[in-house]
């Protein structure tokens, strides 16, 4: 941020005293990192927006009663995750209702070269490869690579302690390492 922005703080100061303008300077501000982060858990960028669009919406209607977290980015990731999370566990409870079985994403795309197929083998299994990873693991490694944030940030989002995000985080590299070691030998080779 440049000196000239405003700090989390500062907007969330303002939010709670109803400032709107304040409100959309937050959102434009996260928006697109929660996003990207929500995706991975609902596998839908139209209910990821969903997910987004009503995590906002409950905190506008709560303004004035917010109590401002140390970290308004730190508040933002967790209260995204918590709201996806629910969604899930309500889509989940529908489905079984209903009596239907989830289905899988189709996957998509015609490759034209030798070298976009080969990259995109590489992504498809790097995202194949952090989706086989137990829950926490990925999200801890999610959070970390995918979203740029500290242990310590992902520690007080997941409500777990610092050394059980190392943990956690130790784990993720070695399966994954494991697991793209063909790769990983291809490119050392060349």
């Amino acid at each position: 941020m440049s000196s000239g922005e405003p700090t989390d703080r500062d907007l969330a100061l303002q939010i709670r005293n109803g400032d709107a303008i304040a409100f959309d300077t937050l959102v434009v501000r996260y928006y697109q990192p929660l996003l990207n982060m929500v995706v991975r858990y609902v596998d839908s960028i139209d209910v990821a927006d969903d997910v987004l669009q009503e995590m906002f919406v409950r905190l506008w209607e709560r303004r004035s009663s917010w109590t401002i977290p140390d970290s308004v980015r730190e508040y933002l990731y967790s209260s995204a995750r918590n709201t996806a999370l629910n969604t899930i566990r309500g889509s989940q409870r529908r489905k079984r209702a209903e009596g239907k079985a989830v289905e899988p994403a189709a996957d998509s795309g015609a490759e034209d070269s030798s070298a976009t197929i080969e990259n995109n083998e590489f992504v498809a299994a790097v995202w194949s490869a952090v989706d086989e990873l137990p829950e926490r693991g990925r999200e801890v490694y999610t959070l970390a690579y995918q979203h740029g944030l500290t242990y310590g940030e992902i520690a007080r989002i997941l409500g777990v302690s610092l050394p059980t995000v190392k943990t956690h985080m130790a784990r993720a590299l070695v399966a994954l390492q494991r697991k793209l070691r063909r790769f990983l030998t291809v490119s050392l080779v060349l």
